[in-house]
């Protein structure tokens, strides 16, 4: 009786410390917490990042540099000269002294002023930034979708793990009716042993759905962000399913134009045509003239000066035309090239509309499918509860075998596991759906 008080206690104290979560707050968390979206947050960055250095193409390009050195010239042992002008001259030539140092300074500008390559630059630049917000966009939807579906699955663990808990504490007291009427002998040896093992048996279940929930757990914790062995308790999320949902005629058309407008994978693969595109331009404009401004600007100084080294700067402007009008066909090649990755791409984007639209018809079929287990499955529990309630009085009364009661039993666990999957395959199915006409999956 003690080590049932221990338990109940630590069971209402883990409870008590662990942490609660809506469906909604799942969402939420993970999105800010979870390492995962973080690295798809990472990914979008560096992929702007790179988007972003396009720009530099039609930019100023501007550096500055200086130097400073020492020279040592050795000395050396000249005849004298005997006409004085000589003399002179070489002496203003020569300070006496063997070392010279040098002080420069110098700046460089360059500036594009008009390049096909520029303007292929910058559209190329910004249409790759346009596509890492959608890649971004639809990574984080189906990270979204996979936090539902870690939620849905703990809860619907958590859900079959009261079930079998509930038919464990009753197999067991029907096992020990049984040994009660074994007693009074209203029933054999073997039906009394065949009731309680099948009590064996719900204890097994409990334990191997508790398992399950353990892991329904780890992977819900992992995928939003917390500790892997952190308590958590989830608020129930109820599942409702409108009435006409079986005889609604969902107008697929509409959710395909839905779709091309706001599906993040579908605009991205409609970016990348156009990106492919500006890519042949690029190609196109790598054999076109440019035109450039340049700038340079250098200072010297020396010590000591002399006639023929003296301080100075000096200051060049200048614009230049450049044309590589042939580099061995290679550029011919190459336009070729981004040509056949243009309309490959152009075919991918057709392929992605058909896959698409086999997405949402599936999806919507799934839905549908989904809310006729529910019912289905509704009607199933129903009855295996009326067929083990019969099974129960009729074992009782005498009526009936332990076969009966047992196979009542079985019937019970799984009606009840399945109408628990039905209602969050359902709720997962709605979320799918969403996905894939571009609506909020949040």
């Amino acid at each position: 009786m003690r080590g049932k008080y221990f338990l109940l206690t630590m069971f209402f104290l883990a409870t008590a410390t662990a942490q609660t979560f809506t469906l909604e707050q799942s969402i939420e968390h993970a999105l800010q917490h979870s390492p995962q979206h973080k690295i798809i947050y990472k990914n979008r960055e560096v992929s702007k990042d790179q988007a972003r250095q396009g720009y530099a193409a039609v930019l100023p390009q501007l550096s500055l540099g200086y130097t400073e050195a020492t020279v040592k010239t050795p000395q050396s042992d000249t005849p004298a000269i005997p006409d004085p002008t000589m003399q002179a001259l070489l002496g203003a030539m020569s300070t006496g002294k063997d070392e010279t140092k040098t002080k420069s300074e110098e700046f460089n500008g360059q500036q594009l002023l008009f390049s096909f390559g520029g303007l292929a630059a910058v559209g190329a630049s910004w249409s790759a930034g346009k596509l890492a917000n959608y890649v971004y966009d639809d990574a984080s939807a189906q990270f979204v979708l996979s936090v539902r579906k870690a939620f849905f699955d703990l809860q619907a663990a958590n859900d079959m793990q009261r079930l079998a808990a509930d038919l464990s504490t009753l197999t067991d007291t029907y096992a020990r009716n049984a040994e009660i009427m074994f007693e009074n002998g209203l029933v054999s040896r073997k039906e009394m042993l065949d009731v309680r093992i099948q009590a064996y048996d719900a204890q097994k279940n409990l334990t191997n759905a508790g398992k399950a929930a353990a892991a329904a757990r780890y992977n819900f914790n992992t995928t939003i962000g917390l500790p892997v062995d952190a308590a958590v308790q989830l608020v129930t999320h109820n599942v409702e399913i409108a009435e006409d949902i079986l005889a609604k005629n969902f107008d697929a058309a509409a959710l395909m134009e839905d779709a091309y407008r706001l599906r993040p994978s579908y605009l991205a693969a409609q970016e990348t045509v156009w990106l492919n595109q500006i890519d042949h331009f690029n190609a196109w404009a790598g054999s076109l003239p440019a035109v450039y401004y340049s700038y340079n600007k250098k200072k010297t100084d020396y010590d000591p000066e002399t006639m023929m080294t003296t301080s100075g700067e000096t200051e060049t402007r200048a614009i230049s035309a450049q044309w590589n009008f042939f580099a061995g066909g290679a550029n011919w090649f190459k336009i070729h090239e981004k040509a056949n990755n243009s309309d490959r791409q152009e075919e991918q984007l057709k392929l992605a509309r058909s896959y698409l639209l086999m997405e949402i018809q599936s999806s919507l079929d799934d839905v549908k499918a989904q809310a006729q287990n529910i019912l289905t499955a509704r009607a199933q529990d129903s009855l295996a509860a009326e067929s083990l309630r019969i099974a129960r009085i009729d074992f009782e009364s005498g009526n009936g075998t332990a076969t009966q009661l047992n196979d009542a039993v079985i019937q019970q666990q799984s009606a009840g596991n399945n109408l628990i999957r039905a209602l969050y395959d359902y709720e997962y199915a709605r979320a799918k759906l969403n996905y894939a006409a571009g609506q909020n999956v949040w």
